[in-house]
């Protein structure tokens, strides 16, 4: 198959928004526009450019199209930092933070990664405050209840 054109969906939206050649300026610019790249064949670019694809994955039936890049099983740190990273930005978060958040899944919709994400640091919160003495765990309460009652300045 001769992948000779590209498909540029918006992130946002999920809808194909533009299409051409893989000519390199093209593409450039279509990368600086935050538009997801996907190389097609003319005739699937054609298609996608008058059908709303909810997975950008499924435009062409290759195996490459629905292949990862390869990523070794992430280490604690990192996945506590993809976490963090998808909590702040609501799951809308790149290919490698979501493949080592949600590593050995693949499913990466951003309402999976924001749950997981959440799931993760609610663990770590938990095991660290179980560390804690009671008297320190007692006194983050207060200071938390305090920041409540004062309009929400820190304590």
């Amino acid at each position: 198959m001769n992948k000779d054109s590209v498909v540029a969906i918006d992130p946002a939206s999920k809808r194909c928004v533009l299409i051409g050649a893989g000519d390199t300026e093209y593409l450039k610019e279509l990368f600086d526009m935050g538009l997801i790249l996907v190389p097609v064949e003319r005739a699937s670019a054609v298609k996608a450019l008058h059908e709303q694809h909810q997975d950008v994955f499924k435009l062409n039936s290759e195996r490459s199209t629905h292949s990862y890049p390869a990523i070794s099983p992430p280490d604690f740190k990192t996945r506590i930092e993809a976490a963090f990273v998808s909590v702040a930005f609501q799951g809308q978060i790149g290919l490698s933070t979501r493949l080592a958040l949600m590593h050995p899944s693949t499913d990466l919709d951003s309402d999976s990664c924001a749950k997981y994400a959440t799931i993760v640091l609610s663990r770590l919160a938990s095991a660290c405050l179980e560390s804690l003495p009671a008297e320190r765990s007692a006194l983050i309460q207060r200071e938390l209840a305090e920041y409540l009652i004062s309009d929400f300045e820190c304590p």
